[in-house]
């Protein structure tokens, strides 16, 4: 037997067993193409660990700096809107709450407002007016955590940093 004819022997072979185990590709001389889904996991691109921990470290300051504008600059005695350390507080919060309608982006509107922009929401300022020292800090502990972890999420799924 020449090796042209085990060659097309060997094809007919590998294409019906293709098409008995209903491959959808008509043509069935492409089966080198497939690759299976473990090895797909190895191909997939690496991620960067700098960039979970830059992530989480800027995701976590901001809620610590807020506080720290929040309790030193900011007098309750004069009106909130003349005072240039509540535009500080308005982009703390907006980084907040765009960190996670980002990650979660996936959700319906109408659910990630209840789920994620309500507690966010109740967190941050209780953080920034709250009398209990106490409560004030349980909020900023969760606020510190929870966009830590989103903001690093979001960095870290990126393909490049740099």
């Amino acid at each position: 037997m020449s090796p042209k004819t085990q060659h097309l022997k060997l094809v007919r072979k590998t294409s019906s067993s293709v098409e008995s185990r209903g491959n959808p590709l008509e043509n069935s001389n492409v089966t080198s193409t497939y690759v299976p889904p473990r090895k797909r996991a190895l191909r997939a691109p690496k991620t960067d660990p700098w960039a979970y921990a830059l992530g989480a470290m800027i995701g976590g300051l901001v809620p610590v700096l807020c506080y720290y504008y929040a309790r030193h600059d900011l007098n309750l005695s004069k009106p909130l809107w003349t005072q240039p350390v509540m535009l500080s507080l308005a982009g703390g919060f907006l980084f907040v709450l765009s960190t996670g309608d980002y990650v979660y982006r996936h959700i319906p509107l109408s659910k990630r407002v209840s789920l994620v922009t309500g507690p966010l929401t109740l967190m941050y300022w209780s953080m920034v007016f709250a009398d209990s020292l106490a409560l004030r800090l349980v909020a900023l502990g969760c606020l510190v955590v929870i966009t830590g972890f989103l903001t690093g999420v979001q960095m870290g799924r990126q393909k490049s940093l740099w």
